[in-house]
């Protein structure tokens, strides 16, 4: 089996994801007080019903399906598939018996924001593009469409994933 060295993320390339992707996190969420898991008087709207939601999970005990929340909806329970929280976070902080009062939404947009920068820089440069074009692809993928999200579902910004299936694609048809 043959290990091809060309499609692994540089150091550079890593560094570049995460620093615009923690710079435009801030800037996208207005502030950097919104990284602070204790801080939750930023979280309005749909995003306050999510950590509601948040906080019936965590506090629960575990259940089948994993990401099952029945005490959340009374008569109706549901699942966190439909109540929003980025149920990656929501299963860690679970394991790890965190405090089901932190919230970590600040930390999964630039999460998010540091994949889709990573994986548009794998994109071209599967693609072969130039150093230039590789690192303003990048950026070119911060869409006000994922910033507009931030404001009212930050469960709805995982755009990283369409990048992701693009890469594949790619990957697939080069074979």
């Amino acid at each position: 089996m043959e290990v091809n060295l060309k499609n692994r993320i540089s150091i550079a390339e890593l560094f570049f994801s995460t620093l615009f992707g923690i710079i435009f996190g801030i800037l996208g969420l207005g502030s950097i007080k919104y990284l602070n898991p204790n801080n939750i008087d930023w979280i309005k709207g749909d995003n306050l019903t999510s950590y509601i939601a948040q906080i019936f999970y965590v506090s629960d005990k575990w259940h089948y399906p994993l990401l099952f929340n029945p005490n959340y909806g009374t008569e109706l329970s549901t699942s966190l598939t439909y109540t929003g929280p980025a149920s990656p976070i929501l299963l860690i902080q679970k394991l790890f018996l965190i405090n089901p009062l932190f919230q970590f939404y600040g930390l999964w947009v630039v999460l998010n924001l540091i994949l889709q920068l990573l994986l548009a820089i794998k994109i071209a440069k599967l693609l072969q593009f130039s150093k230039v074009q590789k690192y303003s692809l990048s950026l070119l993928t911060l869409t006000p469409f994922l910033f507009f999200r931030m404001e009212m579902h930050f469960w709805l910004i995982s755009h990283f994933l369409i990048l992701w299936a693009i890469l594949n694609l790619i990957r697939y048809h080069k074979k």
